[in-house]
């Protein structure tokens, strides 16, 4: 997969993401969101498995792919196991993105 189609599936996901918190059903809301954190759950319990043994056997392997790849420091920040050298400090965790839209959601709109 090139950069580019990496980008447009991460905006494709991010797009999917925000039309199901907009559903009008709340159950489908709820069963979207259920969804996803299953399916992060899935992910972050092997990919920290993974990322534990890699770090058993060649401890500079993960640090050094995290900087010269942006797909993997992109999986490594997002499930918190990013090397420190290489977390960004511009990154904002899913959690607080999520709060914050919430946030926006509740606030009145302003007036143009």
């Amino acid at each position: 997969m090139t950069s580019s189609e990496f980008e447009t599936l991460l905006t494709r996901v991010d797009a999917l993401i925000a039309e199901f918190e907009r559903h009008p059903d709340a159950d489908v809301r709820q069963l979207a969101l259920d969804l996803l954190q299953g399916i992060d759950a899935v992910h972050r319990e092997g990919i920290a498995r993974l990322v534990d043994l890699l770090n058993q056997r060649f401890p500079r392997l993960l640090q050094e792919a995290a900087v010269a790849d942006p797909v993997i420091r992109l999986l490594l920040v997002l499930y918190d196991l990013a090397p420190s050298a290489t977390a960004d400090p511009a990154f904002i965790p899913l959690e607080r993105l999520q709060q914050s839209a919430a946030l926006a959601r509740t606030r009145p709109k302003a007036s143009a």
